[in-house]
């Protein structure tokens, strides 16, 4: 494990623990410098669905909605899916062009591009407000290690954490919905992070 991983999710853990304020990631975010509990200090590689290279600060700047799914899953991840497609229908036509909604998959393998292409067209996802990406399976497993986002493969299935994890512009973590329910806290966080 990469000791910059190592000390990043030892920051997370920290900075949930106390409460950091969204004052401070506003501070952050505005100064043009990322936060030093930023997930987008990750090094990890990524390739979405449109099989172009991503790397995680080009998502800053955005509230953006995470959930760690794969396209075969046939019953947490559609329901994953399902969720954030409501919390997509509660935003404001204004809200919307400041969230975006990123999938991430936990079955590399198996998720190419255009598995993950025909995913977002079956279940109606805007690819201008919605991104699905993949990466190997190391970047996969110290991405959801620093989700706190535990997975494990039982024979054609990946049994994983339900969770819809909310971060800030700058790329930390300020909510996570933890099993099934829980969108009105969900909604809450993205909106005090749009008021800022």
């Amino acid at each position: 494990m990469k000791l910059r991983t190592l000390a990043l999710a030892s920051l997370l853990v920290c900075g949930i623990a106390s409460g950091a304020t969204a004052a401070t990631t506003s501070a952050a975010a505005s100064s043009g410098a990322l936060p030093t509990d930023s997930l987008y200090h990750s090094e990890t590689h990524w390739q979405d669905m449109n099989n172009q290279s991503v790397l995680l600060p080009t998502l800053q700047g955005k509230v953006q909605l995470v959930a760690f799914v794969y396209t075969h899953c046939v019953s947490m991840c559609p329901v994953i899916v399902a969720d954030l497609q409501r919390v997509e229908a509660m935003l404001t036509d204004t809200e919307r062009q400041q969230v975006h909604f990123t999938l991430i998959s936990l079955d590399p393998e198996r998720d190419l591009p255009e598995t993950m292409l025909a995913f977002m067209q079956t279940h109606k996802l805007d690819t201008e407000h919605w991104q699905f990406m993949r990466g190997n399976d190391d970047d996969t497993r110290e991405l959801a290690m620093l989700f706190n986002i535990r997975y494990r493969q039982e024979g054609e299935e990946i049994v994983h954490s339900n969770t819809i994890s909310v971060l800030d512009g700058s790329g930390r973590l300020i909510h996570q919905r933890l099993g099934a329910g829980g969108l009105d806290a969900v909604m809450t966080a993205i909106r005090q992070q749009l008021r800022h």
